[in-house]
């Protein structure tokens, strides 16, 4: 049976906060007058501590608790993944499981995203972790909102809401879950966001790396993918131009010299520098090579698009049909 709300809990090794985590979902669907239209999909990404077992009780005892185990640790894009797939809710809500998050402020994401969003995700205006991680979330969100297109302060917050029409046309891999605004602005939904508080770790510690320089392959991917899907010209163009403009100004400006030295006129360049005729080639070729590419890309995409090619693709952007 499908409920309202859907609240999807990722977990890997938080034992000690699951079990507070439910007690005070619950108790904020309770004072909605929504404890029996919800239900809380707790996802065990191959928990090697004691999670798997507390999981299992609070199944047992309490029915608005639902789980999934994968079968190891695949991160928690794939996590997210499944629980998505299996959520039974219109409304679909995020939140980590190591209580840094409040889940107390749910009823303002829904109040929120009443207002005529598809997409709130949480801000952490606030943070309590280390300066390094901080540093980092800030770098990165920075670049995400430049090439993204679309200015959020915290892409990477756990604390997100989202109806589930939304979810069903994203799919998560690699490290996508950072990018879930993003990948949702791309598809044309609203995305805004909302402060929310951040507490310090009660228990355990951050299963992520300081460093994540994945996030940035992962974006280039995503742009790439999504924002030029459609003109991937305009991509590899781009690319492409940044190679062959001042590779190709640079050989004529060696064979205008050159030549003025065959006429008599001034001494002989290239000899002075005798590397940068066949660098500047051979960067101007690999430019050539990497615009050639966004053509064919174009070619494949115009006959794959062609007559009715192309209906599938509308499916998910079509907002309404009349017949």
């Amino acid at each position: 049976m499908n409920k309202e709300y859907t609240v999807i809990v990722p977990i890997y090794c938080e034992a000690e906060s699951i079990t507070e985590l439910c007690d005070r979902v619950f108790k904020v669907f309770a004072s909605m007058d929504k404890a029996s239209d919800f239900e809380m999909m707790i996802v065990d990404d191959g928990s090697i501590d004691a999670s798997k077992s507390i999981i299992k009780d609070l199944c047992n005892e309490r029915a608005y608790v639902k789980s999934i185990f994968l079968n190891k640790n695949f991160g928690k894009a794939i996590a997210l993944t499944a629980g998505f797939i299996h959520a039974k809710g219109n409304f679909i809500i995020t939140i980590d499981g190591d209580l840094q998050d409040n889940p107390e402020e749910i009823p303002r994401l829904i109040e929120k995203l009443n207002q005529g969003y598809d997409v709130v995700s949480g801000w952490k205006r606030k943070r309590h972790d280390r300066f390094v991680r901080v540093w980092g979330s800030w770098l990165f969100n920075r670049v995400v909102s430049y090439f993204g297109g679309i200015k959020l302060h915290d892409f990477n917050c756990g604390f997100k809401i989202y109806k589930a029409d939304v979810i069903k046309n994203i799919f998560l891999y690699g490290q996508y879950h950072r990018f879930i605004p993003l990948l949702a602005y791309f598809m044309g939904y609203k995305v805004t966001e909302l402060p929310v508080s951040h507490n310090k770790r009660k228990h355990g510690y951050s299963k992520y790396p300081v460093l994540r320089y994945q996030g940035f392959f992962d974006l280039m991917s995503i742009l790439f993918t999504y924002k030029y899907r459609f003109s991937p010209l305009y991509f590899f163009g781009m690319v492409g131009s940044l190679l062959i403009v001042p590779s190709f100004l640079t050989i004529l400006y060696l064979i205008f010299r050159h030549t003025l030295f065959v006429l008599g006129f001034g001494e002989n360049y290239i000899e002075r520098i005798s590397l940068l005729l066949p660098l500047s080639t051979t960067i101007c070729v690999l430019g050539v090579t990497i615009f050639l590419t966004g053509l064919v890309c174009d070619f494949i995409l115009h006959h794959h698009t062609s007559k009715n090619g192309i209906a599938y693709l509308l499916e998910s952007i079509i907002e309404e049909k009349i017949f």
